[in-house]
């Protein structure tokens, strides 16, 4: 069996439905895995397979890794996209002859967009440089593993690099964990789940502005952050007839609940460039729930939707589309329904196992 040196990008209390999670799990049940981080939240979901080892380090350092995997012969060394720890993986292959594997599910530039957006420059240009040599690194990868919708040649990979493409999943068995609870609010209720802010929901306030001119009656739950200054904006633009509920920061288990209980999901990421590529994972889980998203017109949000679920993508410069299809699927439970059964459809083909099909067979291919 090929034995894996997994390089984690968990940070702290990761819910169980993240990719780097998903994948961990998915590697335990084929291969044997030594699992290194800095955090302890991929300990607790590991641990099935008696091949299974999980270490904890203060920091990532060629010295700790290379301690802990001494006189171990490794056929694959994984990592996501972090400079210091492919650094890493590049001098324990040359060492041990192993293969890397770069697991990119986020964008290299993701830090510093978040860094301009805060205008904290300083920190921006540092992220930029070493976004730069991220790229730099990632050619000389063996297995590149595709997991944003950003042009996979922009990366000029060797000519023997693997590479899979993997879009964002959803795990049917935490699915199934998910319970309808009963709400107060009654009428018609649309949900998002994440950081409600100018920066991560730039089109929000006018798509509220726009709902309130049309005399547009709905509940709104914000599940996640939103800071006092926002919340206390978009209530105003909400007017009298949206209400506006805010949900803290919760369990995964207790936000999906909100979900379940909601008729219409919001996806409301900017057009940025470290943003328009990724494959939301909540849009996996939201259609396995049965519930429609409407989202804007990204690559990485086209490419989760689906063909079938063309109608559902908005244009991020146009809150009355916006406005028009909450009227619309309002009022129509047809719509409604015929909505349902296509995001079932698709979240079947988004789960976890269909996912890692492909990548699957690109590691045992080469046994």
């Amino acid at each position: 069996m090929k034995k894996i040196l997994y390089l984690g990008s968990c940070g702290s209390n990761w819910p169980p439905n993240t990719t780097p999670i998903q994948r961990a799990i998915f590697l335990e049940r084929h291969f044997e895995i030594d699992y290194v981080d800095t955090a302890d939240t991929l300990h607790e979901f590991l641990g099935k397979n008696i091949g299974t080892r999980y270490y904890k380090v203060d920091k990532f350092s060629l010295n700790n890794v290379d301690t802990l995997s001494n006189n171990i012969i490794y056929d694959y060394i994984w990592c996501g996209p972090s400079w210091k720890v492919v650094a890493i993986a590049q001098k324990l292959a040359r060492n041990i002859r192993a293969k890397i594997v770069i697991d990119m599910f986020d964008h290299e530039r993701l830090p510093a967009g978040v860094a301009w957006n805060k205008n904290q420059f300083i920190k921006a240009i540092y992220f930029e440089l070493m976004a730069l040599k991220l790229r730099e690194m990632i050619k000389e990868c063996d297995i590149f593993i595709h997991a944003i919708g950003n042009d996979i040649s922009s990366y000029s990979l060797n000519k023997n690099t693997q590479t899979v493409h993997c879009l964002n999943g959803q795990s049917p068995e935490l699915i199934s964990s998910i319970r309808n609870i009963n709400t107060s609010e009654g009428g018609f209720s649309i949900c998002y789940v994440g950081e409600a802010s100018d920066e991560r929901t730039p089109i929000l306030k006018s798509i509220l502005q726009t709902a309130n001119i049309l005399d547009t009656e709905l509940n709104l739950n914000i599940v996640g952050f939103c800071n006092k200054k926002y919340l206390k904006e978009i209530k105003e633009c909400a007017g009298s007839k949206i209400n506006v509920f805010f949900h803290p920061f919760m369990p995964w288990v207790d936000a999906m609940q909100i979900v379940l209980a909601s008729d219409l999901c919001l996806h409301l990421f900017p057009d940025r460039q470290d943003l328009a590529c990724v494959y939301p994972l909540k849009i996996a889980e939201y259609l396995a729930l049965g519930k429609p998203v409407l989202a804007p017109n990204l690559p990485g949000v086209i490419m989760m939707l689906g063909k079938s679920l063309i109608e559902c993508v908005m244009p991020n410069s146009d809150p009355m589309k916006w406005v028009n299809f909450f009227i619309e699927i309002k009022g129509n439970s047809t719509l409604r329904n015929s909505l349902k059964d296509k995001a079932l459809l698709r979240a079947k083909e988004l789960e976890w196992d269909t996912i890692h099909s492909p990548l699957l067979d690109i590691l045992k291919k080469n046994e």
